[in-house]
């Protein structure tokens, strides 16, 4: 079983190349918004989307996998 985790704070054409590279990840890790409070340095770009609505749009461009958002223990919902 191939698995991607990543940190997947806005798309752009080099996040759709390295998805065609990786085409047959069974599984997509989306780093939740418990990893940017517990590492600050990830939460610099108020552009960023949410991980839910990144998630959304991993669906659409990787349906063969499975996508989910990996939370931290006791992690609350993003904004």
């Amino acid at each position: 079983m191939k698995q991607v985790l990543l940190y997947l704070p806005v798309v752009h054409a080099g996040y759709e190349q390295f998805f065609s590279r990786h085409g047959d990840a069974d599984e997509i890790l989306v780093l939740g918004c418990g990893f940017q409070q517990a590492y600050p340095s990830m939460s610099k770009d108020i552009r960023a989307l949410p991980p839910s609505r990144a998630a959304g749009y991993l669906r659409l461009i990787a349906p063969q996998a499975r996508v989910r958002v990996s939370r931290l223990a006791g992690d609350v919902k993003c904004l």
